[in-house]
């Protein structure tokens, strides 16, 4: 995520280098054709062409506001799951303080099972960031999980589920034993239910692009603007006059924002690719763990992340 208030037109370009090499090129050639009549003082109207990009505004509008939308949908599912995952942690240290009160459990088997339950959901937290970033860093859920349980979950072909799924057995585990009472449980399976609602709100939007005909049109009609563009402003400047000039850097400039604005909603469509445009993952999970580790009396917490050179990760 984007959180420095300047931006660097060196970071642009990797995203607009070649609709933007072809916007140069192609004015150029116009108006070298054009100013030494290699092909005549040929030019268009400019009306139906500032027609042309008036409408094409408001289809890029239109996608742009479609692509923010897919991002914070994005980002209100990792926020729900930053609340859910602090709620759990609550209610797993109460119910199972009140618990052990109740019964005289022995407080060393309390405090193993809450770091265990609590642990595991940070696990989660993480393994969702290492599955929809499409990592293989899956080494970093060793410290949160046994050697027998990342044993059985790293096989899984699902993780993120795999880790919920033994969460769920250990809350009825803990039943049995007389380390939760089933009046708990409820609560309990609404937060592990939360947790795979963000699971499949993060994967209807990773595995669902935007509507092709949205991306494939829009651009299509950028570059045909920008092709008819010289020749409007040419109308305007004229052909041979020693004005004629200023037409480049003009069409230049309106090609670029144009471009711009449509390759902003292009990069913003997917929230989840490891780009600096993304949600910011990696801090949403940094401070969930550094929460719920505090939460059971921790001191060495992991550090917070930095913005680097302006972007949080």
């Amino acid at each position: 995520m984007i959180v420095k208030k300047t931006f660097n037109l060196i970071r642009l370009w990797p995203y607009i280098n070649k609709a933007m090499s072809f916007a140069i090129i192609w004015t150029l050639f116009v108006w070298i054709c054009t100013h030494y009549a290699i092909i005549g003082n040929f030019t268009l109207n400019f009306t139906p062409i500032s027609i042309i990009g008036s409408a094409l505004a408001i289809f890029i509008a239109f996608k742009n506001q479609t692509a923010y939308q897919r991002w914070w949908d994005a980002r209100s599912a990792w926020g729900l799951l930053a609340n859910e995952s602090r709620s759990f942690a609550r209610m797993i240290l109460t119910f199972s303080k009140s618990q052990q009160e109740v019964h005289d459990i022995d407080e060393a088997v309390q405090r193993d099972f809450t770091k265990s339950l609590i642990y595991k959901q940070i696990a989660y937290v993480h393994a969702l960031r290492i599955h929809f970033r499409r990592l293989d860093t899956w080494d970093e859920l060793k410290k949160f999980l046994s050697d027998e349980e990342y044993k059985e979950i790293i096989t899984a072909k699902n993780i993120p589920y795999k880790i919920n799924v033994v969460m769920g057995y250990e809350i009825r585990r803990a039943t049995t034993s007389n380390l939760l009472s089933w009046w708990y449980t409820s609560p309990l399976e609404d937060s592990l239910n939360n947790f795979l609602k963000v699971f499949s709100m993060s994967e209807k939007i990773k595995s669902t692009p935007l509507l092709r005909q949205y991306d494939i049109f829009t651009r299509l009609f950028v570059m045909l603007f920008i092709a008819l563009l010289p020749f409007g402003l040419l109308d305007v400047f004229g052909t041979m006059d020693n004005s004629s000039w200023v037409m480049i850097p003009l069409s230049i400039l309106i090609s670029f924002v144009f471009i711009v604005l449509e390759r902003t909603g292009a990069a913003n469509e997917d929230p989840f690719e490891n780009r600096t445009t993304d949600v910011p993952l990696n801090f949403i999970c940094n401070a969930i763990e550094r929460d719920l580790r505090e939460v059971m009396g921790e001191s060495e917490l992991p550090d917070v992340p930095k913005p680097v050179k302006g972007y949080l990760w």
